[in-house]
């Protein structure tokens, strides 16, 4: 006898009343559809929110400076307007800062650049309050050649999302870095955010703002 004739047999000998309510009770809970937690956001049902962003880089510093300066503990800073995702409209400013760390063995500076950076997004989409957006994690960048000619820049990088302010707080999930153009002047580099907010309907709609 299995475990579910053996809780059959025990329903039934409740009654037959009694056994055809527990029935429909059952019936009613699997075929009654039930409330997802969260919003109707399409894709981010479960609470979960996309939008992307594009960041022309114009301010890029490197202390010290100068390509005989380049070694482990070099650093790299940035400070540029952020737009929303058709480069059309400003949404707020980003800052990064890095710092350059050893090469895995057997790799050269001109080949392979591996830093650890920090990310500060300062947004304001179309229908939310502003807020700031952090992210952390290992970041590509040759810094002995501009991005135009670095052909080893990968096509995607992803980064942490650490945590944020204001409409974002609390925030966290997985930023998606990819190059636009690098060719292009200035550079432009392209985020995609894909973060839950802990309390918020994850759902504010942002229109043209991303």
């Amino acid at each position: 006898m299995t475990v579910d004739s053996i809780e059959a047999n025990q329903l039934y000998s409740r009654g037959s009343g009694s056994g055809i309510r527990f029935l429909l009770i059952v019936l009613l809970i699997v075929l009654l559809p039930v409330p997802i937690q969260g919003n109707n956001c399409g894709d981010n049902r479960m609470g979960w929110r996309k939008f992307s962003v594009v960041v022309p880089i114009k301010n890029e510093i490197f202390t010290p400076s100068g390509t005989q300066n380049i070694a482990p503990g070099l650093i790299l800073a940035t400070d540029d307007t952020v737009f929303n995702s058709k480069n059309a409209i400003s949404i707020g400013r980003s800052s990064k800062t890095c710092l350059l760390l050893p090469n895995p063995q057997g790799q050269s500076t001109s080949s392979f650049s591996q830093f650890d950076c920090i990310w500060v997004f300062n947004l304001r989409l179309s229908t939310s309050q502003p807020g700031q957006l952090m992210l952390q994690g290992g970041y590509y960048r040759n810094p002995a050649v501009a991005p135009a000619q670095d052909a080893n820049t990968p096509a995607k990088q992803f980064v942490g999302i650490t945590g944020g302010t204001g409409v974002f707080s609390g925030a966290y999930g997985v930023a998606r870095i990819i190059p636009l153009s690098l060719s292009a002047t200035p550079p432009t580099w392209g985020f995609t955010f894909y973060l839950r907010v802990p309390g918020s309907s994850n759902c504010d709609s942002c229109g043209s703002g991303c």
